[in-house]
């Protein structure tokens, strides 16, 4: 009832909108905010109907180990389930197996240190060694 609702209404919006945008005129402009008032009021009635819904399963199921905590999880757990991922060869990889390679062959690589790591010519540490030979630090004497 309230979906049929809600679509005449936003007909009604589409149509006085595109006659006010024609020809600009008062009566238009005063159904076109009454037509925007309804839609509101009626978004509103539908949102406070989901909070009183809300409130009422969450306080009636809140102390008791029931299946709510598993139905509120279960969506996060499916948007965050990885089905596929692309390899740096371009080929998708869509088995659990093969996914977890392709992430343990990246971060293996994102964490190798060792100072030949990303070139093997060893000019990454070369690199390293320059850059903090040339900086300007101060120095520490005998004396202290």
């Amino acid at each position: 009832m309230k979906h049929k609702q809600l679509e005449t209404l936003l007909d009604q919006l589409r149509n006085l909108e595109q006659k006010h945008q024609a020809t600009p005129d008062n009566e238009i402009y005063k159904k076109l905010v009454a037509v925007r008032r309804d839609i509101r009021t009626l978004l509103l009635d539908d949102t406070a109907q989901s909070m009183i819904w809300t409130k009422r399963t969450y306080y009636e199921k809140s102390n008791k180990t029931d299946s709510l905590l598993a139905r509120t999880l279960r969506p996060r757990q499916e948007r965050s389930h990885i089905t596929a991922i692309k390899h740096p060869d371009g080929t998708t990889k869509s088995r659990p197996d093969e996914i977890a390679k392709v992430f343990e062959d990246f971060y293996k690589k994102l964490y190798n240190h060792t100072p030949d790591a990303h070139t093997p010519d060893g000019s990454e540490e070369d690199h390293i060694n320059s850059y903090l030979n040339n900086l300007d630090l101060p120095k520490l004497g005998r004396d202290a």
